[in-house]
């Protein structure tokens, strides 16, 4: 589950759960699996993983392939995960046209936090699945190599763009409202900067599933780029209610109040916040890489942090240099030179006493 404490996570495996819907002939280790994983430090940016059910498991590969599977399958169901890992890639060595088997291991992959190496899994699996009519999966490998490719550490807009290509031909595919579908679309869209289409995505998305989840943050925070401070707030005030010592939430409400001119509620969001976050708040690669915050959420914290601490909150531009080093180094340099030129004057002096 969630802490409340502190929404800015690191690559965390929030929860594996199994639905058997096991069709005649499947092993019954081969059972539905979803994975709700956050990828970015900001965890109001959740990454939804399904894995297909290898509906025919059985007739596809070889025994020996289909025990080694199994065996896979079964450890993920103990909570052993990574020790599935050796055993899926020798399967997809085994047998490397069954396309489950590269699924399964892009999961396993993306549950350990290498979503660098789970795109070959999920694009071999889109791949043979196009291929296969038997393959009746093939929205959930799209859907999970844009989540993928959305969640990757700071992606260029090339790179977002596929990833949101990818999340609309699993929509199409898909052919019906689908909460994950939505909300890993309405995230590629924030990410992207386009956040009049991520607010309808999220709107649907929260209304197709009503359970407060901590990218409805997200949704507060398109709002505020949308410049709807008002609509912000009430988004906010959703998620804040569910999470109220989160850090990422009290600064994004700081950030709303300060954009409503109450100061008195800015005040109390900051100092919910721990001095060690604010720090890491206070720094730009941080702020984008990690929390993803748009231009608005930006500025507006810095506003935030310098009308709290009355500092100046530092800005990106160039190196702050320390003045008493850079002399220190300048005078360092000199003597170089300096001794630099007197070894070429002797050299000069050696070879004109050969002339």
């Amino acid at each position: 589950m969630m802490p409340s404490q502190q929404l800015t996570l690191l690559i965390t495996l929030l929860s594996l759960i199994f639905h058997c819907t096991l069709p005649l002939g499947v092993p019954s280790s081969a059972s539905r699996r979803n994975f709700l994983i956050a990828t970015s430090s900001s965890s109001a940016s959740a990454l939804l993983i399904t894995n297909p059910s290898p509906t025919l498991a059985a007739p596809e590969i070889n025994k020996g392939a289909l025990e080694m599977y199994n065996k896979a399958i079964n450890l993920q169901a103990t909570g052993n995960i990574a020790a599935s890992l050796p055993l899926l890639a020798r399967v997809t060595d085994m047998e490397p046209t069954f396309p489950y088997g590269w699924s399964s291991l892009a999961d396993v992959q993306v549950a350990l936090g290498d979503v660098v190496s789970a795109q070959k899994g999920y694009r071999e699996a889109i791949r043979l699945c196009s291929a296969s009519e038997s393959c009746k999966d093939l929205y959930l490998n799209h859907l999970n190599l844009g989540c993928v490719l959305i969640n990757l550490d700071n992606p260029g807009r090339e790179t977002l763009e596929e990833g949101l290509n990818e999340i609309n031909v699993a929509a199409r595919l898909r052919n019906r409202p689908d909460p994950v579908v939505v909300t890993n679309r309405a995230i590629a869209y924030d990410y992207l900067g386009k956040y009049a289409l991520a607010v309808e995505d999220y709107e649907i998305a929260v209304r197709l599933d009503g359970e407060v989840k901590p990218w409805w943050l997200r949704r507060a925070e398109c709002k505020l780029e949308l410049g709807d401070a008002g609509g912000a707030k009430e988004a906010w005030k959703r998620v804040e209610a569910r999470f109220p010592e989160s850090a990422e939430v009290n600064a994004v409400g700081a950030v709303i109040f300060q954009a409503l001119g109450e100061p008195g509620r800015v005040a109390e969001c900051y100092s919910k916040i721990v001095p060690t976050i604010k720090v890491n708040y206070s720094k730009q690669d941080f702020r984008e890489s990690r929390l993803r915050w748009g231009p608005k959420m930006t500025e507006g914290w810095i506003a935030v942090a310098s009308s709290q601490t009355g500092q100046p909150e530092q800005r990106p531009g160039p190196p702050n240099f320390d003045e008493p080093k850079k002399a220190n180094e300048i005078e360092a340099l000199k003597r170089e030179i300096k001794i630099l030129r007197s070894d070429v004057e002797a050299e000069e002096a050696s070879i004109s006493s050969f002339q």
